[in-house]
């Protein structure tokens, strides 16, 4: 009997249901107690809520949820049909999987099937990969069942136990560190497997759960040769057949009685049907970030109050000239449409764009949760991130934000050192009448070089003032004092080209001479 995607069972009084492409072939019971898993190449899980991405999945998944420190058995019989040898990169026959979707505890303890038909044991902690406590020495016979009965403890921090037997024979005893953090723990069993191109085909039965301590289970007994049959007896001779009483009237059968309708067979209701909305929470609708390799934390985090869902985040809208990359896991993400799980979104999301011009885009963010028994799926309401790509920084230092004075002073840049410099020279050039006149300077180049070390940005406005000398107008030495400012504001106000502090110098030593007026009637720009 053909048994389809999302169906729902019965095994040992224990509830289950499928996760498998509902094809014909998928799941068949063939009797009370026996069902057969098949998988062929491109037999994805049918579920709109979950990417099984390229894995072939058909399992059967229990809904009872055992907590750490529980001891949790079960024992069941595998036969791996005949058929070509598994090709899969990795294909997983029973697992212990765990509530909480933390990478690399999904599956805490898992019986697997490796490239070359050998039976292996996995087991994984909160600090480690998978741990291969087990391989055959030899291939799986096809065609033969194996008995597997399985004892384990959950327990992440130290103190778990595992043990295995196949046939009778303990093939595993681990006692160490085993489980996720902060989990529960259900089975699953069936074939569940990397892409690959053979058919596979398994059938499990008798299967059996419990928890509590229970003995270690004991080999098979070696079956006794039957003795000789013991020459039988002769038959006895059965009594006639009574013959009723004459005159005897036989009774009238009554009427039958009309069989009252049956009742309408009540739904049994699902045991695990709930799931809670999922808070997705955006710190800033509103990014900016720089093109050319620049990158900006997204903000955003996931919370459920349903330990047991399966939380995941799709992300829409994401340009090509953007990515995303998760911190937790340094993985980087790309495509229109990305789904991440919570531990991804918590862990911290950093959105990456190597635009070359100036771009705007709209990220659209969707959590949702998935119940992993009955797959009910709850979503919350879409949120949105405008994110606004430049070619430059969004803040930039310019020449009048500078708040440092210690750095070295940009091309083209008027120093105080190179003030005084000017004024030395200007000074060791004068005659004693030109001297006098100019001792107004210092206290002029003293007010600026206030306002100058202060920061342009800023100094507030500050008043210059000066006393004129009496002889400053209408003489000789007036008119070269005033060359000299003029000369000095040139100099501040930008480079004169070739003409250097050397130079002034040079031209002031000549006095009241031509050489003056054709050196300052020279574009100093």
């Amino acid at each position: 009997m053909a048994i389809s995607n999302g169906s729902q069972l019965t095994i040992d009084g224990i509830t289950a249901y499928t996760d498998n492409a509902g094809k014909p072939w998928s799941l068949n019971q063939l009797d009370a107690n026996t069902y057969e898993f098949s998988v062929r190449s491109g037999d994805h899980w049918i579920n709109s809520s979950y990417n099984d991405g390229t894995a072939e999945r058909n399992e059967l998944s229990f809904s009872p949820r055992y907590s750490a420190g529980t001891q949790i058995n079960l024992s069941e019989t595998i036969t791996i049909q005949p058929g070509p040898t598994n090709t899969a990169s990795w294909l997983v026959l029973t697992q212990l999987h765990a509530t909480t979707n933390v990478a690399p505890t999904y599956a805490p303890f898992s019986i697997q099937l490796d490239k070359s038909d050998h039976l292996v044991v996995c087991l994984q902690n909160p600090s480690a990969g998978n741990i291969y406590v087990y391989r055959s020495p030899n291939p799986v016979v096809r065609g033969q069942p194996m008995d597997l009965d399985i004892q384990v403890k959950m327990s992440p921090s130290g103190g778990g136990y595992v043990g295995v037997w196949l046939d009778g024979a303990q093939i595993v005893n681990y006692n160490g560190a085993v489980g996720a953090t902060n989990s529960e723990y259900y089975w699953k069993t069936g074939v569940y497997r990397g892409p690959a191109a053979e058919t596979f085909t398994a059938t499990f039965n008798n299967v059996d759960f419990s928890t509590g301590a229970a003995p270690a289970p004991s080999a098979p007994t070696t079956p006794t040769t039957p003795t000789s049959p013991t020459t039988p007896t002769s038959p006895i001779t059965p009594p006639s057949p009574v013959t009723p009483p004459r005159g005897t009237t036989p009774t009238t059968p009554t009427a039958p009685t009309t069989p009252t309708a049956p009742t309408t067979p009540t739904t049994p209701t699902n045991p695990r049907s709930s799931v809670t909305t999922p808070v997705l929470t955006v710190a800033d609708p509103t990014l900016s970030v720089r093109g050319r390799g620049g990158s900006v934390g997204l903000g955003v985090n996931v919370s459920t109050t349903d330990t047991n869902d399966r939380v995941t985040v799709r992300v829409t809208g994401l340009p090509s000239y953007e990515t995303i990359t998760s911190t937790v896991d340094g993985r980087t993400h790309r495509g229109n449409n990305i789904t991440l799980t919570a531990a991804q979104v918590d862990g911290g999301l950093v959105l990456n764009s190597y635009a070359r011009r100036s771009h705007e885009s709209t990220l659209t963010l969707t959590a949702s949760a998935k119940d992993p028994v009955t797959g009910a799926v709850t979503s919350a309401a879409p949120q949105t991130i405008d994110v606004a790509t430049s070619r430059y920084a969004a803040t930039r230092t310019t020449a009048s934000q500078t708040t440092s004075v210690t750095s070295a002073p940009a091309t083209g840049a008027t120093t105080t050192s190179q003030v005084d410099r000017a004024l030395s020279s200007l000074n060791q050039n004068q005659d004693q009448a030109s001297t006098a006149v100019a001792n107004a300077a210092p206290a002029l180049m003293s007010q600026l070089r206030g306002v100058l070390g202060g920061g342009v940005a800023t100094s507030a406005p500050q008043a210059i003032t000066a006393t004129s000398d009496a002889r400053s107008t209408g003489t000789s030495t007036a008119s070269l004092a005033n060359q000299s400012f003029a000369l000095l504001n040139q100099y501040l106000a930008g480079s004169t080209g070739r003409g250097d502090s050397g130079q002034i110098v040079a031209s002031l030593s000549n006095g009241a001479s031509a050489g003056q007026a054709s050196f300052l009637t020279r574009p100093q720009h």
